[in-house]
C-alpha cells in the first residue's frame, strides 16, 4: 500500500503529465501537418510550372 501522501502527489502529478503529453501531442500533429502542407505546395508548384 502506497502512504496517502504519495498518492496525493501521484493525483497531483497526473493531469499535469497528461497536458504535457497532449501539447507534446498537438505539437507532433502541427508539424505532421506542416509537412504535409509544403509536400503539397510544392506540387502545386510543380504542376503549375508544368502547365506553363
Amino acid at each position: 500500500m502506497k502512504k496517502p501522501n504519495e498518492l496525493k502527489d501521484e493525483e497531483f502529478i497526473s493531469p499535469v503529465k497528461r497536458r504535457a503529453k497532449m501539447k507534446t501531442f498537438l505539437k507532433m500533429k502541427k508539424k505532421k501537418n506542416l509537412m504535409k502542407t509544403s509536400k503539397m505546395r510544392k506540387k502545386l508548384k510543380i504542376m503549375m510550372k508544368k502547365k506553363n
